[in-house]
């Protein structure tokens, strides 16, 4: 008993801390009503209206600055990588982003939020906001997945879970929002505490034991 509650606690504690290294999307082509690139090894597609997008790591830094995108999850923001990004507003509705093979707990990170909100196909977490490049505002969830804002809404949010493709369906024009895609891996050295932090418990748990 004495060491189920060891290693319990333990897990409960530890991953908390876990801040992530995250690949963010490298846009790389842009068609009529598509945008395509790849992430880390997956290859991802939008498909829907838009208003414009930056790839290939040309354009402007809308990222910039980098601390509404920062959380115990994301140890990076976009722009310490890229500053492509794909801009929405347009009132779409079945608007698509598609992974050529299942990915986890994909990020979107966001910028200028405000007005009319989105509505996506499945829950999310709102992992950080705060000021960005248009202004400063808060993240939310809504009833029926819908992400909105008080002010100009910057920062990312997380879906839980194992996805090929998440939909957006927008409640109506708003001059411009932008985003982004990333995955999130353990930082290695938090890898190594994990099992460090195991083993030691499960030692400790059996000298207690007097075994």
């Amino acid at each position: 008993m004495q060491r189920k509650c060891l290693l319990l606690c333990f897990l409960l504690i530890v991953p908390a801390a876990f801040a992530g290294t995250v690949t963010w999307a490298d846009w790389n082509a842009t068609g009529s009503n598509s945008v395509t690139g790849t992430l880390g090894g997956v290859g991802i597609t939008y498909s829907g209206p838009y208003f414009f997008a930056q790839v290939n790591n040309a354009g402007i830094d809308y990222w910039n600055p980098q601390a509404p995108y920062l959380s115990a999850t994301v140890s990076n923001a976009p722009d310490s990588q890229s500053v492509d990004i794909i801009a929405i507003g347009t009132g779409g509705q079945g608007e698509t982003i598609t992974f050529s093979s299942p990915v986890t707990n994909p990020i979107l990170a966001v910028i200028s939020v405000n007005g009319p909100g989105l509505y996506f196909s499945a829950p999310f977490n709102v992992l950080s906001d705060g000021c960005g490049y248009w202004g400063c505002g808060s993240l939310f969830m809504g009833a029926g997945n819908l992400l909105y804002s008080t002010g100009e809404g910057t920062g990312a949010i997380l879906f839980p879970g194992t996805f090929t493709q998440i939909t957006i369906n927008e409640q109506g024009y708003e001059n411009w929002r932008g985003f982004t895609v990333g995955l999130t891996t353990p930082e290695p050295a938090s890898l190594v505490l994990l099992g460090s932090g195991l083993v030691g418990a499960f030692a400790y748990s059996r000298k207690r034991l007097g075994r």
